[in-house]
């Protein structure tokens, strides 16, 4: 039992320091996107440098002579330099990532999908059913007292569930979708299942928590609606 322990403890530490790391190298990309603005405005510069000097050739002349002041050229090759070392530092990765990738996913429980529109996401939800012959579920506020859920169910003509949930058939799922979705007062509103949790504040960004063998199966549904899965 002493040992379990004693690793039990070195596991949680590991997967805190790799959860660390995670977000580290996630906030990295911030730079990359500086990275990628600062590479578009010196493409800018170099057409228009060479659009000019084409023009006219007081103007090439004129360039040459000034360039031979500046640090353009040795700098131009730094950069191409960096670009080359990020690129084989990204290569090396690929394979790791992808066992990384192969090991995490059997423990994943939730994925994010976001989706071009509400419409889309009702398709979505109308094929995920399908596909699991999910013939009723429990739809609602995620948080008891945001609304009268008594009026709602009156309102659309459908059971209630439980105290701050609606019993909704399948034929009346997108009703009752669209009524939570048109809400002036925006709350986290959850539809469940058996083995299902789907959550939204808008309903083209659902978040879904089930097993990690029927979320691969969802992925795949959801990339044929062209979903940004995260």
């Amino acid at each position: 039992m002493k040992e379990n322990k004693g690793t039990g403890i070195l596991l949680s530490r590991s997967l805190e320091k790799l959860e660390k790391e995670l977000y580290k190298s996630n906030s990295l990309f911030d730079e990359i996107k500086n990275l990628e603005f600062s590479l578009k405005n010196i493409e800018d510069q170099i057409n228009n440098l060479e659009e000019l000097t084409e023009q006219n050739s007081e103007l090439k002349d004129f360039f040459k002579s000034e360039i031979k002041n500046k640090h353009v050229i040795s700098k131009f090759k730094q950069l191409e330099n960096n670009l080359t070392e990020l690129k084989s530092t990204i290569n090396k990765f690929e394979e790791p990532n992808f066992k990384a990738d192969i090991f995490l996913d059997n423990y994943r429980t939730q994925t994010n999908y976001e989706f071009d529109s509400n419409e889309t996401s009702m398709e979505f939800f109308d094929a995920l059913f399908k596909e699991n012959k999910i013939k009723e579920c429990f739809v609602g506020p995620k948080l008891i007292g945001l609304i009268d859920i008594n009026r709602v169910s009156k309102e659309l003509n459908i059971e209630k569930g439980s105290p701050n949930l609606l019993k909704v058939k399948k034929s009346d799922l997108m009703k009752a979708l669209l009524f939570f979705n048109q809400i002036p007062q925006k709350f986290e509103v959850v539809v469940e299942t058996d083995d299902l949790r789907i959550s939204f504040l808008q309903l083209r960004n659902l978040n879904v928590k089930t097993n990690s063998v029927k979320l691969r199966k969802i992925d795949k549904m959801a990339e044929l609606f062209n979903a940004k899965i995260n």
